[in-house]
């Protein structure tokens, strides 16, 4: 049997040090993924122990930091009532019939979803948290929730979105970050 020499090559300072650094990345992503394991972990011990905590216990406490919304008793928490007109910061667009008429009425124009009204300027399309008929103040005027923002869009940006109804396509372009004001109905 014949033996192959092993031959031993000189590994340059700058290859050693680039095995360094991977070795220590890899590290790294290691620990921070046991880390992440660790802090589900505990928050899961954490829930655990907290106290069963009932409607009733909760009368009063405000839930979203988006506006200030109270439960009422046997009330669905997020249609609950706003107690006081509230400012808050809000992610404003527009839409047209052309561009998001999802339900055509037969004799023109277009559904909201408060069923069987048909969108008219002045009609905005509010998050769910917000009731049919809550007027909402932008810019010096008031409109209307008379239609609902896509879940997909109120969960894509941190601020709430209200999308005000306009006649063309040629309105209803861009968006304002701006200061609203909803009044309770």
């Amino acid at each position: 049997m014949k033996h192959t020499p092993i031959v031993h090559r000189r590994v340059s300072a700058k290859d050693k040090k680039k095995g360094l650094f991977i070795w220590a990345f890899v590290l790294f992503l290691g620990a921070m993924t046991i880390k992440g394991q660790l802090d589900v972990a505990y928050m899961d011990v954490a829930h655990a122990q907290e106290p069963s905590v009932t409607v009733q216990d909760r009368l009063g406490e405000v839930l979203d930091p988006k506006g200030t919304i109270y439960i009422k008793e046997g009330v669905d928490p997020a249609w609950g009532k706003i107690k006081e007109p509230k400012m808050i910061k809000a992610r404003i667009t527009k839409y047209a019939p052309n561009d998001s008429c999802h339900y055509p009425a037969p004799k023109g124009g277009c559904y909201v979803a408060n069923y069987p009204k048909i969108a008219t300027p002045g009609d905005m399309a509010c998050p769910k948290e917000y009731k049919f008929g809550t007027k909402v103040e932008y810019n010096g005027t008031t409109y209307t929730c008379n239609d609902r923002t896509a879940n997909w869009v109120q969960d894509k940006w941190a601020e709430p979105t209200f999308d005000i109804f306009v006649a063309t396509s040629a309105e209803a372009k861009g968006r304002v970050f701006a200061n609203v004001t909803i009044y309770p109905n």
